[in-house]
C-alpha cells in the first residue's frame, strides 16, 4: 500500500480510453466508444472512489463510512483499496490500448504498437531483486522455528526505520557499506538463497563472496523449490 504510482504508461492509456471521439476516428471506431462508454464511465468512478477510500480518513468517502457504518470500523488498512484502483485501471488502460489498435489499419503495424506497449510496461515496472525484502521474509520467519538462529530481516505489520535502514543498506551487497551494517547487527551468519535470485547473480554473488576474508563457506546445498532448482550456500562471518 507504499507503492503508490501505477506508472505513467497505465495512466496515459487510460486517458485514451475516456478521451471524447473526435473526426479522425473511423465512424464504426466512434460507434464502437460511444457503445462502450457507460461501461468506462463505470470504472472510471469506481477508480475514484476505490482511489479516496484509500486515502482512509484523508479522504471523504472512507470518512463517511467509518462514521455510519460499523463493519467500515474493522478495516485495518484502508490503504490497500488501492488493490482495486489498479484493477480498475488496467481494465481502462485496455480500453485504451484497443481504442489505438481500432485507429491502425494495418495489422503488421497494430502488432509493432502492441509490442511496443507490453516493452514499455515492462521497463517501466521492471525491478532489482534485493537480497532481502518483504515478500520473502515470511518465508524466511517460517524457517527460523527450525532452526532458532536469530535474524537481522524480520516480518510484520509495521516497518521501523531501522529495518528499512538495512534493507537500504544491502541494496548493492556484498559492497563494504552492506557488510558494516551487518556486522554493526552482530550478525554471525549470511545465507544466500539462489532460487530468489535471477540469471547469473547467485554464481557471481558466491564467486565475490568466497574470496571474502572475513567470511567462511560452511554449507553449499541444492536446492528445489517450486519446480527451481538452485542452491543455498551459508556463511560463517569471521571477526577480528
Amino acid at each position: 500500500e507504499r507503492r503508490l504510482f501505477p506508472g505513467f504508461l497505465a495512466v496515459a492509456l487510460a486517458v485514451v480510453a475516456l478521451w471524447p471521439t473526435s473526426d479522425h476516428e473511423s465512424t464504426k471506431a466512434r460507434k464502437h466508444e460511444r457503445e462502450k462508454t457507460g461501461v468506462k464511465l463505470a470504472y472510471a468512478l469506481g477508480l475514484l472512489i476505490a482511489f479516496d477510500v484509500s486515502l482512509g480518513f484523508n479522504g471523504i468517502v472512507y470518512r463517511a463510512l467509518y462514521g455510519y457504518l460499523l463493519p467500515f470500523r474493522a478495516l485495518r488498512i484502508p490503504a490497500r483499496m488501492g488493490i482495486m484502483v489498479a484493477f480498475s485501471l488496467a481494465v481502462l488502460a485496455g480500453y485504451g490500448a484497443a481504442r489505438i489498435g481500432e485507429m491502425i489499419e494495418q495489422p503488421r503495424h497494430r502488432r509493432l504498437v502492441f509490442t511496443a506497449l507490453g516493452l514499455v510496461l515492462l521497463l517501466e515496472y521492471a525491478s532489482k531483486p534485493f537480497p532481502t525484502g518483504h515478500m520473502e521474509d515470511p518465508e524466511y520467519l517460517y524457517y527460523s522455528t527450525f532452526h532458532w538462529q536469530y535474524l537481522v530481516n524480520g516480518y510484520s505489520g509495521f516497518f521501523p526505520p531501522s529495518y528499512l535502514k538495512v534493507v537500504k543498506a544491502v541494496a548493492d551487497f556484498p559492497d563494504a557499506a552492506s557488510f558494516d551494517v551487518i556486522k554493526s547487527h552482530g550478525a554471525r551468519y549470511v545465507v544466500v538463497h539462489g532460487d530468489w535470485l535471477y540469471g547469473a547473480r547467485y554464481k557471481e554473488l558466491v564467486a565475490a563472496l568466497d574470496r571474502r576474508p572475513d567470511l567462511k563457506l560452511i554449507s553449499r546445498h541444492p536446492w528445489q523449490r517450486e519446480d527451481h532448482h538452485s542452491e543455498i550456500s551459508a556463511y560463517r562471518v569471521v571477526y577480528p
